[in-house]
């Protein structure tokens, strides 16, 4: 089969899309796909081989940043049978179907990646809304099928009013080998992901300073990249409160994100919304335990014994903080290991690319419905 994924960028290795698309690139090119990734430069640091990159100069920058080669390649491969999935919207380059011809042959997949969210829009300013009616809309009213990686991101799509399919396939996570857990004299509570206020980090710093005298034994790791205003009013609130025992280690790549996590006694994600949160994953494939919002889709993490998922207010973090770092090694290391067992069953690459590959096939076959697209 041919295939091609289409981003706006890949430079930013922080961003979950940028793992989730390689990822899948290679997997799908590892089953004898062919695959090509679009996007516009710079390109990533890291690239497989087995799928092929095309990356293209912009035309201006940021989000009206756009490649005519990229429309006239575009427009050429879609005159025959293949499967153009975009990944993200808000940009000119994720407008591409606008420009594909009215007879093609390409089915259309789109990824949202969170941005049809309730606090996406809430947060939108009048002329992304501007954008929204003339372009965007328009442009997502010509797709085959949406790709959400959720119940809840399904939902979000649905609530703009579309009946294209959706098939619900959560982002693919690696299962790394564990091995000796690392001995840490003060026991570390981890926050790792972008800064930006949709991540709720003042509910983390607010909580984190009225128990910080109760437990003496941990100490807070907020990691990331937090050189923008955001980062600076973080680290500033976290002066004003007085918060000793919080480290900002910054952006954290590799072996130093590996560490990061085999370090953690318990991982953190306080956000007011998310499509996926791949590092809530990433965490419970690490066997570490998390705390997330009702505002996550990780509302099995009760059901499966390995960690809360609650509301996103400052009283309630609180208290779930309380209960979680009172528990002793042993408990949390118990909830670990049944997060990892879940992650084994649900996440791996193999599960999600049997699951991408099927809904590709039925979108050009049609026939029996998988029982994971949503048709109505």
């Amino acid at each position: 089969m041919r295939i091609v994924h289409l981003v706006h960028r890949l430079a930013n290795p922080s961003a979950g899309p940028s793992y989730s698309i390689r990822e899948l690139a290679a997997a799908l090119a590892a089953r004898g796909h062919d695959v090509t990734v679009m996007a516009l430069h710079p390109g990533p640091e890291y690239w497989p081989d087995t799928a092929e990159l095309r990356l293209y100069h912009a035309r201006l920058d940021g989000p009206l940043g756009f490649s005519w080669q990229m429309v006239r390649d575009l427009r050429q491969l879609a005159k025959k049978p293949l499967i153009i999935h975009g990944h993200g919207l808000w940009s000119l380059t994720n407008l591409f179907n606008l420009a594909l011809p009215a007879s093609r042959e390409a089915k259309v997949v789109i990824s949202p990646h969170g941005m049809l969210s309730n606090y996406s829009f809430a947060t939108k300013r009048p002329s992304r809304l501007l954008f929204w009616y003339y372009l965007q809309r328009p442009a997502l009213r010509r797709v085959d099928c949406f790709h959400a990686t959720s119940a809840q991101e399904c939902a979000d799509i649905r609530a703009i009013g579309v009946r294209t399919p959706v098939s619900v396939i959560p982002n693919g996570i690696d299962i790394p080998e564990i091995g000796h857990p690392t001995i840490n004299r003060q026991r570390q509570l981890l926050y790792l992901g972008r800064f930006h206020p949709v991540k709720g980090l003042e509910l983390l710093l607010s909580a984190w300073h009225q128990l910080e005298q109760a437990f003496p034994d941990w100490r807070l790791i907020i990691a990331g990249p937090c050189e923008n205003a955001y980062g600076t009013k973080i680290k500033a609130m976290a002066r004003e409160l007085g918060c000793r025992r919080v480290e900002f280690p910054g952006a954290v790549f590799g072996e130093t994100k590996q560490s990061a996590y085999a370090s953690a006694d318990l991982f953190i994600l306080p956000s007011h919304s998310e499509s996926f949160g791949l590092v809530v994953a990433e965490a419970l494939a690490r066997r570490v335990p998390v705390i997330t919002t009702l505002d996550t889709p990780w509302h099995g993490l009760k059901k499966h014994g390995c960690g809360w998922c609650v509301e996103s207010t400052e009283a309630t973090i609180l208290e779930t903080l309380r209960i979680a770092m009172a528990k002793n090694p042993a408990e949390l290391s118990k909830m670990g290991v049944r997060g990892r067992d879940w992650m084994e069953q649900e996440y791996s690459w193999a599960r999600v690319t049997d699951m991408t590959v099927t809904t590709y096939q039925w979108l050009f076959q049609r026939g029996v419905i998988p029982k994971f697209i949503n048709e109505k």
